[in-house]
C-alpha cells in the first residue's frame, strides 16, 4: 500500500480558517417568491446585516403570516433576535440533502 501523498504534495486545509458560508453553503432558489410555491419543499433563510442568520420552515411562517405572503413582505416583518432591527434579507434556499445515511 502506498501513501496518499506519493508523488504529490498533500493538501491540508484547516476548516476553522474558512468562512462559515464556505463550509455550510446552501443553494439559493431565486424563482421562489411566495411561501406557497413549490409545495413548501424549501427552507427560508432570514439574514440580518449584524450577522445573525436563521433557517425557518415555510409552514411555521405560513401559520403566522399566511401562505400567500411574498418573501419581500415577510422581510419587512422579521425582527432580529440579536440587534432588534427590522432590516432582514429573506430568501428561499434548498433543503440540504442527506449524506452518508443508508
Amino acid at each position: 500500500m502506498r501513501p496518499l501523498s506519493a508523488g504529490r504534495e498533500c493538501l491540508a486545509v484547516d476548516v476553522r480558517s474558512l468562512p462559515v458560508r464556505t463550509i455550510a453553503s446552501v443553494r439559493v432558489l431565486p424563482h421562489i417568491k411566495r411561501l406557497d410555491e413549490c409545495f413548501g419543499d424549501f427552507l427560508v433563510r432570514v439574514t440580518c446585516p449584524c450577522g445573525t442568520s436563521r433557517h425557518i420552515e415555510p409552514e411555521a411562517l405560513a401559520r403566522i403570516a399566511g401562505r400567500s405572503v411574498t418573501l419581500a413582505a415577510l422581510a419587512s416583518r422579521m425582527r432580529c433576535s440579536q440587534c432588534g432591527k427590522k432590516v432582514a434579507e429573506v430568501v428561499a434556499v434548498a433543503r440540504p440533502r442527506p449524506r452518508g445515511r443508508k
